[in-house]
């Protein structure tokens, strides 16, 4: 899911022209590489992290995660190795989670049982697949990814693409994100596969893709408040539930070129202003904060504002919108003021304060990988 580098933040796009950094003759090292246009400081530090010797190694497994580095381990990696003209290294760490992603799916898909458990994580594994055969396609990676999709839209399939609650398909996911958001991440994922591998199922993955989409705009359209709820048990305006559909819709409109879903998208955001906070740049994300002990709705986490600036460089790169652009900037910039400590952006911000150890959550190596991604992609994303 080669194409347009409007095709996709989240796994495809047309390499970065990029000079490395130092003297040619330089070693290559895991943190070699050119410097984003956009917060050169924070992804330097970040990635210096990550990589540090006392983190590795992680042979694809990469810790305290939750199931993000699936896909963005081999997503950033890749990526930063190729804009350098090729650094091992950094393809190592990519090669790394390739081949945990083809064991987590070849488990999965021998225990019934352990792919409704681990939903979220095979789904996640799927996309770092699929940014595998974008790198360097594989007949491997190819039998794997159509052999899992269809188990897992079979399986949904049942439940109307809207999986709701633990009784019918658990996970952390599903529980923690809705239902509504499993439903937008399922047509993504066939989505990214008819943008990057396209082959003989292309036609079929963007079908599935919009009849997925169709059932969740069934399932839990408000078309009186304008938005997506939750789930059928949790009221209010959330911003997963609508950042990713909205992502979904955009490329929906990208492979199919019907408007509806442009402008189904368009909507979306102005949906989710009602989560904007004034003068920082940033959005409520109030999924998990009751479990995290939020005592207002000042809770903001890493997670919730990496796939707010991947939906809005989506919907920019098709409307060209010049507020779009200065979102995802002021996003970034709340990042480094407010959540950045230690060399490592921490998960969320909350009732004024930034995550403590004893915070039920703390630290998500996943989502600071897809920070990397997505500031070493804005150069191109954004112009």
């Amino acid at each position: 899911m080669k194409m347009s580098p409007k095709i996709s933040l989240l796994l495809v796009g047309c390499m970065l022209v990029s000079v490395a950094c130092g003297d040619e003759d330089e070693p290559l090292t895991l943190t070699s590489g050119p410097a984003p246009d956009h917060e050169a400081d924070m992804f330097r530090t970040v990635l210096k992290d990550l990589t540090a010797a006392k983190q590795l190694p992680v042979k694809g497994n990469w810790p305290d995660d939750f199931g993000d580095a699936n896909f963005y381990g081999p997503g950033f990696f890749y990526r930063y190795a190729r804009g350098q003209g090729g650094n091992p290294h950094q393809e190592a760490l990519g090669h790394e989670t390739h081949a945990y992603n083809m064991e987590v799916l070849t488990d999965s898909l021998a225990d019934a049982g352990k792919l409704v458990k681990n939903l979220e994580d095979v789904m996640m594994s799927l996309f770092g697949l699929i940014e595998r055969y974008h790198h360097s396609p594989d007949p491997a990676s190819l039998t794997m990814l159509d052999k899992a999709i269809d188990v897992i839209l079979l399986l949904t399939g049942t439940m109307d693409y809207y999986p709701e609650g633990s009784s019918s398909v658990g996970g952390y996911g599903v529980d923690t994100y809705g239902p509504t958001t499993t439903n937008a991440t399922l047509a993504l994922l066939c989505l990214e596969y008819a943008g990057t591998v396209g082959g003989a199922k292309k036609a079929q993955r963007i079908a599935e893709a919009v009849a997925i989409l169709e059932k969740g705009r069934t399932m839990a359209w408000l078309k009186d408040k304008g938005y997506y709820k939750f789930s059928s048990t949790r009221s209010g305006l959330f911003l997963y539930p609508n950042i990713t559909q909205l992502m979904s819709h955009v490329r929906a409109y990208e492979l199919t070129q019907k408007k509806l879903y442009l402008d189904r998208a368009v909507d979306l955001h102005l949906a989710i202003q009602g989560l904007k906070v004034k003068g920082e740049g940033r959005y409520r994300s109030p999924y998990s904060a009751t479990y995290m002990g939020a005592k207002t709705d000042d809770y903001t986490t890493l997670s919730s504002q990496n796939f707010t600036m991947i939906g809005l460089s989506l919907l920019y790169q098709q409307t060209k919108t010049a507020g779009l652009k200065q979102e995802i900037v002021d996003i970034l910039a709340f990042i480094r003021t407010r959540l950045l400590s230690g060399g490592r952006v921490l998960h969320h911000w909350m009732d004024g304060k930034l995550a403590v150890p004893s915070d039920p959550e703390y630290y998500c190596s996943g989502c600071n990988l897809q920070m990397l991604y997505i500031i070493h992609r804005m150069d191109e994303l954004l112009r």
